[in-house]
């Protein structure tokens, strides 16, 4: 065999390309990408929470008047630790509720929730309400 030289340096040559192929896609999967927890989704959680809370429930439904302040606290004690902003709006759940305080210039999280009667208080029967919180960093 005659240019058994040429074979062997094509092979090589070769390989070298894969290390080093391999050798850049280590490195750019290694670093690590900062992201932000999506806020959303805790939120989400939350309102779960609250929806199967009768006591914050049946306060969201009759209208009670310390009801927002009550969820306040209860979204404040879930998202400790949270630099966190946030506002909450009671509708009704065919109305549109926005926020009326100033969000800044960042990223706002909002999540909604529709709040009902519990099937044991049908004979105390009110509109569903509609839960929305926003929230936005500090």
């Amino acid at each position: 065999m005659v240019n058994k030289r040429g074979w062997v340096r094509i092979i090589e040559a070769g390989m070298g390309i894969l290390i080093i192929i391999g050798a850049l896609l280590i490195i750019a999967n290694s670093k690590k990408t900062y992201s932000e927890p999506d806020i959303s989704y805790k939120l989400s959680g939350i309102l779960e929470e609250i929806s199967q809370n009768s006591a914050l429930r049946n306060s969201i439904i009759t209208d009670d008047e310390g009801a927002k302040s009550q969820v306040e606290d209860f979204i404040e004690e879930k998202m400790n630790g949270q630099e966190l902003d946030y506002d909450i709006e009671i509708c009704d759940a065919n109305d549109e509720c926005s926020s009326d305080r100033d969000t800044g210039t960042g990223d706002v999280w909002s999540s909604e929730r529709i709040i009902s009667i519990n099937i044991d208080n049908i004979n105390q029967y009110s509109s569903p309400k509609k839960l929305m919180v926003y929230a936005w960093r500090k």
